[in-house]
């Protein structure tokens, strides 16, 4: 799986704006105030982040940002009322007990819910004003305005410089954003380390290596697993018997042998007037996300599907590539990646007749400023999971929503910003609110997580700890880990799981979840979250993704309802009566 890097974190500056999860504005900026209305309504709005000292690697360079450049401010105004009662729609709705089972919401039910109390709303507008930032747009939970460097230092009582990673380019952030009232700290505060940031020009980072080289080795470790439990000579089965057949995907991973292993045959039914054609066309969309510059080649495409699946018609072969956020689609060979390559391959030739989407969203190249004006690469600095579900969310026609999501990103979850990995989850569950069933990989670093594998706390106690990834620990997606070929396939020793340091076990999950830390049996005890999101939850994507989709093309051919949020289901006593626990080697 792919990592993708990122942004910011406190306060969550991307593509040179300010992400501000909770702010409480400074004395400074109450000056003009007359009353503590005000302060007391803000306070109870906006929560403050800070890092009490830089991530490794990281260093503030003594270059000062010009005081006068344009810094876009991303606020997001606190909903927990509101976003409480989606869940609590979305549980109902994905239960198979409940009279409103299937029924998804609406993107105008969704956006509803995700409106802050217009009070709220109109208190941050006022502040800003007062503040002497105008323009500022509302766009659900959210306020967008543009100030300067100086305007939001002053505002936020921030000190934004510029910082490093290891001699790389460097990137604006603010080491915390806070309030000072009569002198005091009136702020919660959350001692998270900054996420560090890589920059993307098509070359990797000595990080990337190291990362590549790590992954290859655990696959190495698997493979070297694999060939010890066969022998390196034949051996003769006894007289009168019959051979046994090799397993399925003993030598190489193909669309057919995954078939044959995992036994999923689909043929779409015709239409009621015996239109032969009609299986071969789908309504369901199957979306493969890509970040992190992964670009799709159609002929490498077309290349494979002529190798591994010639029997799927040419004419319904095509991939359409749906541009987020300034994503590019050169179709140039020596552009392309890897990553792209293989999911959309696997989830064309094993998801037909589903429509294939691959999105590319941006966030390492040249971006705009607020003016219009290209803003140095080297200052820019994107996360894209915000840009990717407000994107999806802001499409009205649910006909153009797709119905399953395959995402093969992780991220060490410690390395997340807690705010903001809460405010992406919020996201997940409004968008699996609208039917939508989203898929997440893990990553491929096993139990030491899928960055640097230090197995280290960042809480400044240094724990020996195991690491979770995110989004996987985020409940409303299902956290799909991996296997190798061996049939009965076994859990594949690269692929990460773990329990989730920000998200509590949600209650579909505890009976599995007790089960496995009673077995066990005191093991790691103490470097985990016991009580935490326990991930994964089955494997591996994106073929589990095609699968879905073609569940998906099922029920829409009888007039069902998508799939929606798989989680609660796939625990339930029904599902798990069939499912087959995946054991280690």
């Amino acid at each position: 799986m792919m990592t993708p890097t990122s942004i910011e974190e406190f306060p969550g500056f991307r593509s040179a704006s300010f992400l501000i999860y909770e702010v409480h504005p400074t004395s400074r900026s109450l000056g003009r105030w007359r009353g503590p209305s005000l302060a007391a309504l803000l306070t109870e709005l906006f929560t403050v982040e800070h890092v009490p000292e830089l991530a490794e690697g990281w260093s503030q360079l003594p270059e000062v940002p010009n005081l006068s450049d344009i810094l876009p401010l991303s606020i997001s105004i606190k909903n927990d009322e509101n976003m409480a009662a989606l869940k609590q729609r979305l549980a109902q709705i994905s239960d198979p007990k409940h009279k409103d089972f299937g029924k998804h919401l609406s993107a105008a039910e969704v956006r509803t819910l995700r409106r802050p109390p217009q009070d709220r709303t109109d208190t941050v507008l006022a502040w800003l004003a007062k503040s002497g930032l105008a323009g500022a747009e509302v766009h659900d939970d959210w306020i967008k305005v543009n100030s300067t460097v100086r305007e939001a230092n002053d505002i936020l009582g921030a000190n934004i410089a510029y910082f490093a990673l290891a001699g790389k380019q460097p990137v604006m952030r603010s080491t915390g954003y806070g309030v000072e009232e009569g002198g005091d700290k009136v702020a919660r505060t959350e001692s998270r380390r900054s996420r560090e940031s890589r920059k993307r020009d098509g070359r990797r980072s000595e990080e990337e290596s190291k990362l590549t080289r790590a992954r290859i080795e655990a696959r190495r470790e698997a493979a070297e697993i694999q060939a010890r439990q066969v022998p390196d000579e034949p051996i003769d089965p006894p007289e009168g018997s019959v051979p046994a057949e090799k397993p399925p995907c003993s030598d190489q991973t193909t669309p057919d042998c995954l078939r044959e292993l995992y036994n999923f045959y689909y043929n779409a039914t015709t239409g009621d007037d015996g239109d032969a054609e009609a299986g071969t066309f789908s309504d369901v969309l199957l979306l493969v996300a890509g970040f992190l510059e992964q670009n799709l080649f159609h002929p490498d495409t077309h290349d494979f599907m002529n190798e591994y699946a010639p029997y799927i018609p040419e004419s319904v072969r095509n991939v359409t590539i749906e541009l987020i956020n300034g994503g590019q689609d050169p179709q140039i060979m020596s552009k392309a990646g890897m990553e792209a390559a293989l999911d959309v391959q696997y989830a064309l030739s094993l998801g037909y007749p589903a429509n294939i989407v691959y999105s590319v969203t941006g966030g390492r190249g040249e971006k705009l400023d607020a003016t219009g004006q290209p803003m140095a690469e080297s200052r820019s600095d994107n996360e894209p999971y915000l840009e990717f579900l407000e994107y999806l969310l802001a499409k009205d026609d649910d006909a153009d929503l797709p119905h399953v999501i395959s995402i093969s990103y992780a991220d060490d979850e410690q390395g997340v910003p807690r705010e903001y990995a809460l405010k992406v989850c919020d996201l997940f569950a409004a968008l699996t609110s609208r039917g939508v069933s989203i898929l997440v990989a893990t990553g491929d670093g096993g139990s030491r997580g899928v960055r640097y594998g230090d197995c280290r706390s960042n809480d400044g106690l240094n724990r020996p700890i195991t690491m979770a990834s995110f989004p996987a620990t985020c409940p409303y997606v299902t956290a799909i880990g991996a296997v190798n070929q061996v049939a009965p396939p076994q859990v594949a020793t690269f692929s990460t799981g773990g329990f989730s340091i920000y998200f509590d076990r949600p209650a579909w999950q505890a009976d599995a979840v007790e089960g496995y830390i009673a077995a066990l049996d005191g093991r790691l005890e103490g470097h985990y979250e016991a009580g935490g999101r326990a991930i994964p939850d089955v494997a591996s994507t994106p073929v589990l993704a095609a699968m879905f989709a073609l569940v998906n093309d099922a029920r829409a051919r009888r007039g069902l309802s998508r799939t929606g949020w798989l989680n609660p289901r796939l625990y339930s006593d029904e599902v798990r009566a069939v499912m087959k626990d995946v054991v280690g080697v």
